[in-house]
């Protein structure tokens, strides 16, 4: 699966995507701070196996009203 978008914002926080699929899986891509945060789960094993969710936080001063481009490959 690919995901891929442009956002250009003056907000400091907020979603930008999220998707929810079965067995708790989802993936969330969040501003928090200008700060690009991606958060996954696997649905593979349970909420406390380490294995199952990622985060992942990415650049900075991302709330600064130009254009950013995001790829995602899952």
């Amino acid at each position: 699966d690919v995901i891929s978008l442009k956002f250009k914002t003056r907000q400091t926080d907020g979603i930008l995507l999220h998707r929810e699929g079965q067995n708790s899986k989802h993936v969330t891509l969040q501003l928090v701070r200008g700060k690009l945060i991606l958060s996954l789960n696997s649905g593979r094993a349970n909420l406390a196996s380490p294995d199952a969710r990622v985060t992942l936080t990415l650049g900075s001063l991302l709330d600064d009203e130009h254009w950013h481009s995001v790829l995602i490959e899952l």
